[in-house]
């Protein structure tokens, strides 16, 4: 099977229907009129699974590469990559919540961050970022000591 270069995929167009093109062992890019991105198709314990790699071109064709040779490492040493990517997206959160617990002294930093947090996302309509997240908490903890 012949190899993916970048600009097959700068040039592949969105259809009515999705469609892909692969770069071998299970690598390919989802084309959707949305966006492309990269897919990782493999089989762990007879079971069809499907691991996401990130957006085109945010994730370029030789990052793609790297992780789906990461996953496939994965694999060989008997390790599902999506359960994996799942505990650490666990962990993860369980981190965020311990550092909102060690931040919030009392309730009003908590309801200060709420409202702006609400305020903003209505504003901007994006998900925020772990880093965002404690900009705005440690922004409402400050509020809530300047009233002190």
């Amino acid at each position: 099977m012949k190899k993916l270069f970048d600009l097959q995929i700068k040039k592949a167009k969105a259809g009515d229907k999705p469609y892909t093109l692969a770069d071998g062992n299970g690598l390919c890019v989802l084309v959707k009129p949305k966006g492309k991105y990269w897919r990782y198709n493999y089989r762990f314990e007879d079971m069809q699974k499907t691991l996401a790699l990130g957006v085109y071109p945010d994730i370029s064709l030789s990052h793609a590469r790297l992780a789906h040779q990461d996953a496939r490492d994965q694999l060989a040493l008997g390790i599902d990559p999506s359960e994996l990517r799942r505990k650490q997206k666990i962990k993860k959160n369980s981190k965020i919540k311990q550092d909102v617990r060690n931040i919030s002294i009392n309730g009003q930093v908590l309801e200060r961050f709420t409202k702006a947090k609400d305020e903003k996302s209505l504003k901007i309509g994006f998900t925020l970022t772990y880093v965002q997240f404690l900009t705005l908490l440690l922004t409402a903890w400050e509020k809530c000591n300047e009233e002190r």
